[in-house]
């Protein structure tokens, strides 16, 4: 009885599994580290100079269109960047012009773990969309390359060979058939599945009852963000000379930008690091996490260890540019007017 509790209970799910603890449980040893490198750089915001040509670095509130032009049309698909306060039927004839088919992806233009970001399989869906929130946002195609990856990077202006130093494989959220449980039945017996239930009740209210056939697996969610119910990988073993050749590759053309998070999907491992069938999703700077970090069997030292090297990879970053190429450091005043205009931002989402 107790072990069901914890199987079932997402309160004990979430306590017994540090890849859902909260980010003070997984970030406190970082903030003695981040104030003692502040102290040393004479700024506490030292890492924003490690992007110069991405609003704060890319700590937080930064277009995500913006930082997507900065990649190379060769590694990413078509994306269409829609104002707030569009009609529907502009965007329908938008997409129809840029021959886009469905299913699309849309994402808000800021926002960060998966807020927002919706697979849209039909225009009714995508009007409905439309009408719950005025934003700007992205239109991309639904890409179907097999794998799904987030590689964090980073290079010292002065060196033309970066580090790769995350590699996160993703595992969508799913349930298999057995021939006699029910959709609701497999949902609960899945930890996973259990705390994405109110989105998952919605989407699939009236296959719950459903049987699926045994062996049959169903994907569940099709949105690779852990916050959305998808596990996350150590994939660091896939980390070579190879693969870091196509990300020096990518970045080259990419100005301004020396620390951040691809996340992407490509065809399969060796194509990647063959430079070959790569679709870069979004790119994330400053803010970013080396997201392998949420593998549920990764050790909680190594979690401490990565991320405190993460924070000594931006210090030496950020300084660099700071001091040789003369990049200022964000102020208190800049931060707080940033943080008002994402805040108003956030304001205008409905996030239910």
């Amino acid at each position: 009885m107790l072990g069901k509790l914890f199987r079932t209970n997402p309160f004990f799910i979430k306590l017994l599994n540090k890849e859902y603890w909260p980010m003070w449980a997984t970030y406190w040893p970082v903030v003695p580290y981040y104030l003692y490198l502040a102290a040393r750089a004479r700024s506490f915001f030292f890492f924003t100079a490690a992007n110069p040509n991405i609003e704060t670095g890319g700590l937080m509130g930064e277009s995500k269109i913006k930082v997507l032009d900065l990649v190379d049309d060769i590694y990413k698909p078509k994306s269409l960047f829609i104002k707030a306060n569009t009609s529907a039927e502009a965007v329908i004839a938008l997409i129809k012009k840029e021959e886009l088919n469905y299913p699309i992806i849309i994402k808000p233009d800021v926002g960060e773990r998966g807020l927002l970001v919706q697979k849209i399989t039909e225009e009714r869906e995508l009007v409905t969309a439309l009408k719950e929130n005025q934003i700007d946002f992205i239109i991309q195609p639904f890409i179907t390359l097999k794998e799904e990856l987030a590689v964090m990077y980073y290079r010292y202006p002065n060196e033309e060979r970066g580090k790769v130093i995350s590699v996160t494989l993703k595992k969508f959220l799913s349930v298999t058939g057995d021939g006699v449980s029910t959709m609701k039945e497999l949902i609960w017996q899945n930890s996973r599945a259990i705390l994405q239930w109110k989105p998952l009740q919605k989407k699939y209210g009236d296959r719950m009852t459903e049987i699926l056939p045994k062996g049959k697996t169903l994907e569940l969610v099709s949105i690779g963000n852990h916050a959305k119910g998808t596990m996350f990988l150590n994939g660091n073993h896939l980390i070579d000379e190879r693969m870091e050749l196509v990300f020096d590759d990518m970045v080259k053309n990419m100005e301004g930008v020396y620390f951040g998070r691809f996340d992407l999907k490509c065809s399969s491992i060796e194509d990647l690091k063959n430079g070959k069938n790569i679709q870069v999703m979004e790119f994330n700077g400053v803010g970013a996490e080396p997201a392998h970090i949420y593998d549920p069997n990764y050790p909680l030292w190594d979690t401490y260890k990565d991320l405190l090297n993460q924070w000594t990879i931006m210090f030496k970053v950020g300084t660099y540019v700071h001091k040789n190429l003369g990049v200022p450091y964000m102020t208190f005043k800049e931060a707080r007017a940033w943080l008002k205009q994402v805040d108003a931002y956030k304001d205008g989402l409905n996030t239910e």
